[in-house]
């Protein structure tokens, strides 16, 4: 099956948006700059996403996975998905970035729990409030 048609086929397999009130996510979005919500994929939906990850050659991680997982990338277009950061950035949001981590027992590593708060960006544009820069 052609990646575009596995695409369509998986984004239209039933990711659909949860129906969930989405003001106290905008407003902690708001105040806090990040919010969690109920899950909003449903278990049959993610079990089908990991079997099309199966394909992928098993590795601690794997980096630019939009590159390489038309499920991927279908589920980050997925109206389940786009829900929530639509609601808070508007419909012009889009992924920058997908990082698989597979932390089996046989590789596993010891990272606290964090936030990355870096974002890919194709040019520096300097604005108020925002900063300082760094660089990877």
């Amino acid at each position: 099956m052609a990646t575009d048609a596995r695409e369509d086929k998986l984004a239209e397999s039933g990711f659909t948006a949860p129906e969930l009130p989405l003001d106290a996510a905008v407003s902690a979005f708001a105040t806090d700059g990040w919010a969690t919500t109920c899950p909003v994929v449903a278990p049959e939906l993610l079990d089908q996403f990991c079997s099309e990850l199966g394909g992928i050659e098993p590795r601690a991680g794997i980096r630019n996975l939009l590159d390489h997982s038309p499920a991927a990338r279908a589920l980050a277009r997925s109206a389940a998905v786009r829900h929530i950061p639509e609601a808070l950035l508007g419909t012009g949001c889009f992924v920058t970035r997908a990082i698989l981590f597979d932390k089996t027992p046989d590789s596993n590593w010891k990272v606290p729990w964090h936030q990355d708060v870096a974002i890919a960006v194709a040019a520096r544009h300097d604005e108020p409030g925002f900063g300082p820069r760094r660089s990877k």
